[in-house]
């Protein structure tokens, strides 16, 4: 069942001026004051028809501790409410059409289909949730990032069968950093797992590959800020370390960071864009494709950026998408493919409030990169 009578459906969106550059139709698909943002771009919370994808709405850290999830629908622009209680991250199998989420101890599951929302799980039982991290595609297992001793901190990943309730730990010791991981987004039979490290201030992350219990872990790369699965399920893509301070390419790496991995460990495969400094990176459903925005500079503009990974061609789709660098990072774009590859969901605050917005990808354009 819901945990609202009757899910209400509003009509918060504006269409925009389509981007001068491409000709791409641009709509701002939520309309509050109170930020709303499109959640992370690892897995997309959307269905796998491209129409419709789940977004968060939250005040702020000091006045709620709850967010509310949402629904918006592309074809009609209408935006549902699921749940005004949302009390962490919601995750969901990429492209899946479900989201899975804390409602204070209990693990909640709402299909973007029907907007009804239902109990999984009370997780009371369970080591303390750090964060909610992957379902697998047929939603058996869900993973999370646990907390498994409070002084000094330590963490471990947690697998848990969704149809009995069992659950185990996946590495053997726990570590200080906080781990990540994602499973295979179309097979579910192997993890991801993310791994931090620090050299003097900087910050940097290594991939290992494990199969679905996590065992057999190897490290498949290095000194990378952000990467993805592909959507096939066949390779990672990855962006490596820049100059955050300048916003500028580090002298190892003039023409740029994209990084396209093979799960067999062979050597990776740069795709040079010299003028472009991506920040977040997302996989198409197809696993042809990636989308990343690019920092032009702290006051310049923000451009998504559209590249095949199998040609090496990368072209502007939104030639300055407004997203912030200042503040928490809802307000960074994330940008991510709908399934069908129609439209890339971004989030911005070129009015000063954050909001999700949507970019349709004009005809052929996705062609002019084979």
């Amino acid at each position: 069942m819901s945990y609202l009578a009757s899910n209400p459906w509003a009509k918060e969106a504006r269409d925009l001026s389509p981007d001068p550059t491409t000709g791409a139709s641009i709509t701002r698909l939520s309309g509050s004051s109170i930020r709303t943002h499109n959640i992370y771009c690892d897995a997309p919370r959307a269905t796998a028809d491209g129409h419709r994808f789940a977004s968060l709405r939250f005040m702020d850290s000091f006045l709620s501790e709850t967010q509310a999830l949402l629904a918006t629908d592309l074809r009609t622009k209408l935006t549902c409410l699921i749940d005004r209680e949302v009390s962490g991250w919601p995750i969901g199998p990429a492209w899946g059409g479900s989201v899975y989420y804390p409602r204070g101890a209990q693990l909640m599951r709402a299909s973007l289909d029907t907007c009804q929302t239902e109990p999984v799980l009370d997780m009371t039982k369970l080591p303390r949730c750090w964060q909610l991290m992957s379902v697998t595609p047929d939603e058996q297992f869900l993973l999370y990032t646990a907390v498994v001793q409070d002084s000094p901190e330590a963490y471990n990943l947690a697998s848990v069968n969704l149809r009995d309730g069992s659950w185990n730990l996946l590495l053997e010791k726990p570590t200080a950093e906080r781990l990540g991981g994602a499973y295979n987004p179309a097979t579910g039979n192997e993890i991801l797992i993310a791994a931090t490290f620090w050299e003097g201030k900087n910050r940097y992350g290594a991939g290992l590959l494990a199969d679905a219990m996590g065992r057999n872990a190897r490290q498949v790369f290095n000194r990378v800020h952000h990467a993805v699965w592909m959507g096939d399920g066949n390779r990672f893509a990855g962006l490596l370390a820049f100059d955050g301070d300048n916003l500028a390419h580090l002298p190892e790496n003039p023409d740029g960071e994209l990084m396209i991995y093979s799960k067999d460990g062979s050597s990776p495969r740069l795709i040079p864009a010299r003028e472009h400094i991506f920040y977040h990176i997302s996989s198409s459903r197809c696993g042809r494709y990636v989308v990343c925005e690019s920092l032009e500079g702290r006051e310049g503009p923000s451009p998504i950026v559209v590249t095949n990974v199998v040609t090496g061609r990368h072209r502007v789709l939104v030639s300055d998408c407004k997203c912030s660098l200042a503040g928490d990072d809802s307000r960074q774009a994330k940008p991510y493919f709908t399934a069908d590859n129609r439209h890339v969901i971004y989030t911005a605050d070129p009015d000063g409030v954050v909001n999700v917005y949507a970019a349709e990808i004009p005809q052929g354009f996705l062609e002019s990169l084979k």
